[in-house]
């Protein structure tokens, strides 16, 4: 069985919630966050065992199971000190190498 690869943009409530329940799947593994700091990022990857924590979303996005994707341009069209608007957490994820 195939298995995929995520990444999670941002170290929230709800991004902590995701990475629980992607911590059960059969199928996903979390293998990076991004964060708007690298403590926070530090913090994060600690808290839930993840193998990398990038003090940027470019950072985490340049990473090579990456596929660029919609979210990417939105991203890095966003001015600086805009927040993300509330939503669930922002993920990509790409199968496997």
């Amino acid at each position: 069985m195939n298995s995929l690869s995520w990444g999670i943009l941002g170290t929230g409530r709800i991004a902590g919630i995701f990475a629980k329940q992607l911590a059960q799947s059969k199928t996903g593994k979390l293998i990076a966050v991004g964060s708007r700091s690298q403590a926070s990022a530090d913090k994060f990857t600690a808290e839930y065992r993840v193998p990398r924590g990038y003090s940027t979303y470019e950072a985490l996005l340049a990473i090579p199971t990456c596929k660029q994707s919609t979210l990417r341009h939105r991203i890095l069209r966003m001015p600086s000190g805009v927040s993300m608007p509330p939503q669930p957490a922002n993920t990509f994820s790409a199968k496997n190498r």
